[in-house]
């Protein structure tokens, strides 16, 4: 479940990078996207807070990066056929060709 308000926020940090072929929030579930030092986040941290926390403190913009979450991201067609092409991908990493991105005002 996404908290209140971040699905339009990461819609229009989606339509604000039409470079990314893949766009993600920032979440714990993958160390290169996590907005704090794991063990600077509890395990059992309310994602509702967390959302708000990365809203108010982050600079609201979309970061080119090469990793992508697992739990949440947005996929372009270009992407998508990758995706689809390896669907056992082992880590969370994209290929070269593949832009991704993270926006740090969504948890």
């Amino acid at each position: 479940m996404l908290p209140p308000l971040a699905l339009a926020r990461f819609l229009r940090a989606a339509a604000a990078a039409p470079w990314a072929a893949v766009l993600s929030p920032l979440c714990n579930a993958e160390p290169a996207l996590a907005p704090a030092r794991p063990d600077r986040v509890p395990a059992d941290a309310d994602p509702v807070a967390l959302d708000r926390g990365c809203w108010l403190y982050g600079t609201r913009s979309t970061w080119p990066t090469a990793h992508w979450s697992r739990s949440c991201a947005l996929w372009r067609r270009p992407a998508l056929a990758w995706l689809l092409a390896n669907p056992r991908a082992e880590a969370a990493t994209l290929p070269d060709g593949v832009p991704g991105a993270v926006h740090d005002g969504t948890y």
